[in-house]
C-alpha cells in the first residue's frame, strides 16, 4: 500500500526540514516546493492528501493556491493547514476550510495537528491503519 502524499509549500528551508521530518514519521510521502509558482503548477497533476501552505510566498501567493484548492472539484478534500506569521493573512482565510498555525509552530504541536487529521480522514474514509 503506498503513502499518503503531502505538499508543503513553503519558501524557508529550515521550516521545510521540519515539516518533512514530522510528515514522514507520521506515515507521508512528501513534496516540497519553495516557491508558489512551481507549487501551483504540480497541482495540476497531483492530487494530495495534505498540504502544509505558507501564505507569503515568491511568485505566486499562498492566498491564490487556496483560490485553486477551492475552486478545483478534484481538491476540495485535501486538508490544507496553513502555516503563517502573519496573523493579518490568516485573518482573511475562509472560515472552516483550513487549519491554521502561526509562526513560529514546534514539532510536537505539527505532530499532534497531522496525527488528528489522519485520524479524522481515515475514520472518513472507512479506512483502517
Amino acid at each position: 500500500m503506498s503513502k499518503p502524499l503531502a505538499l508543503i509549500i513553503e519558501d524557508d528551508r529550515d521550516s521545510i526540514t521540519m515539516y518533512q521530518y514530522v510528515l514522514e514519521s507520521t506515515g507521508y510521502t512528501t513534496e516540497s516546493f519553495t516557491s508558489g509558482k512551481n507549487a501551483l503548477e504540480r497541482l495540476d497533476f497531483v492530487t494530495p492528501n495534505i498540504i502544509l501552505l505558507d501564505l507569503n510566498l515568491p511568485l505566486v501567493s499562498g492566498s491564490k493556491i487556496l483560490d485553486k484548492i477551492h475552486n478545483e472539484e478534484r481538491l476540495k478534500s485535501v486538508s490544507v493547514i496553513v502555516i503563517t506569521g502573519h496573523s493579518n493573512l490568516a485573518s482573511d482565510l475562509r472560515a472552516d476550510s483550513e487549519f491554521l498555525l502561526l509562526k513560529p509552530v514546534s514539532v510536537d504541536q505539527l505532530t499532534n495537528m497531522i496525527l488528528r487529521l489522519k485520524d479524522f480522514d481515515l475514520k472518513k474514509s472507512g479506512k483502517r491503519e
